[in-house]
């Protein structure tokens, strides 16, 4: 008999078998056991919150690097300390709070505008003609890019989502033309630098080490942090938005406590839904010595698919976890994993919940009598690692000019 043989064995797969609701399913799986080896995946499969959060704390025995699929040189993400260390501390300070802060009148004005652009109209599909559109303008805005290369960008990230589970030909050199176009960009913004962009910004920044030598993002690692960006700010966030209205919607009485009182509870609402069902269902790290987590000894060079939707789920953190509830305490409720947690916590976080609140309490400001199309169930994406909805119809009675 082999050790695996005495392990639990998972039954939750949401790489072959992606389910709309899966929650009963990964409840099974956890109460067998919070760590679990997957039989036809070959991986050891974590649904328990105080397992995950171990796994996130502690980089040198659950590594980052080699999670990916692509060629590309690996990224903040996907390294570990020191080099994502380095990588985070210039990317940070290039981004700065100064750059996240500016960018919410431009998100709350492309917001107005894609509502306006509903007039005469009854219906909108939330994802495609809302959500990403208002997504992509802010990336575009925030990288000094034209709004005209807005399709090219949605084109870019679809091939970007499927390089992660389903490599094809087409999709690599979809994203190739994508490193030429940022490659394109960086040189141009070398030879015309440009105030509040954030581009020019990575190529500015220094940092000055305590030897008194000086380091920069190099022009590949400019270029891999825009690639990363493609999903990481973009797909992520997008699939955040149509998971909270779906969810809002699918529990009339939540949605109509944030439409009594919306500034009171946006920022609890997107705080719920990234426990709820947070864009990022899973990912992976690599074990680097043999180890023991949750009771179940994991031998070194095993991979951990650490499924972060399931640890928002998990009843020993959280009270009443498969309700969906606005009101809940975040003061005294822990962290969620919606961005991750520890030395990966994502850097764009602020933004994020800056782009979810003003999309989502524009869009319950302004279009009365919304709801989504009678009878219509969603799908979820096919990217198995995201959790998000492909289209969500919905109609309303008519547009407030009132902001």
């Amino acid at each position: 008999m082999s050790d695996l043989d005495a392990v639990p064995a998972a039954t939750y797969d949401f790489l072959t078998n992606k389910s709309n609701d899966p929650w009963e399913a990964v409840a099974d799986d956890r109460a067998r056991c919070p760590v679990a080896h997957h039989p036809t995946l070959g991986v050891f499969q974590v649904t328990g919150y105080k397992e995950l959060e171990t796994v996130l704390k502690d980089w040198e025995t659950y590594s980052s690097v080699g999670t990916v699929n692509n060629k590309m040189e690996e990224i903040l993400a996907f390294v570990d300390p020191p080099r994502h260390t380095r990588q985070r501390r210039l990317f940070s300070a290039a981004l700065g709070a100064r750059s996240v802060a500016a960018a919410r009148p431009f998100i709350q004005a492309t917001a107005d505008e894609l509502i306006d652009g509903c007039a005469g109209r009854t219906e909108i599909e939330l994802v495609e003609e809302y959500a990403n559109p208002l997504v992509l303008a802010v990336i575009c805005h925030l990288i000094g890019a034209p709004t005209e290369d807005i399709p090219r960008y949605r084109e870019w990230t679809k091939a970007g989502e499927r390089l992660s589970y389903d490599p094809q030909r087409e999709d690599i050199d979809t994203i190739r033309s994508f490193r030429v176009y940022s490659s394109e960009l960086v040189a141009d913004r070398r030879a015309n630098l440009q105030p509040d962009d954030l581009v020019s910004s990575m190529i500015e920044t220094v940092w000055e080490n305590d030897d008194g030598t000086v380091d920069q993002l190099s022009e590949v690692e400019i270029c891999n942090i825009l690639e990363f960006l493609l999903v990481a700010a973009n797909s992520t966030t997008t699939d955040a938005i149509g998971n909270l209205v779906w969810a809002l919607e699918s529990n009339p009485d939540q949605s109509a406590m944030l439409r009594a009182d919306i500034d009171g509870h946006i920022s609890g609402a997107v705080e719920e839904v990234l426990r709820f069902d947070g864009p990022i269902h899973a990912l992976q790290r690599t074990v680097t010595t043999d180890t023991e987590l949750g009771g179940v000894t994991i031998p070194a060079g095993a991979t951990m698919m650490n499924v972060y939707g399931a640890a928002g789920h998990d009843p020993a953190a959280y009270d009443d976890p498969d309700s969906f509830r606005i009101d809940r305490d975040w003061d005294k409720a822990p962290h969620h994993f919606g961005f991750g947690w520890a030395t990966h916590y994502c850097l764009g976080s602020r933004l994020a919940r800056q782009e979810i609140s003003v999309a989502v309490s524009t869009l319950y400001r302004r279009l009365r009598g919304l709801k989504v199309v009678d009878g219509f169930r969603p799908t979820q994406v096919a990217a198995p690692f995201l959790r998000g909805w492909e289209r969500i119809p919905m109609e309303f009675d008519g547009i407030d000019g009132d902001q």
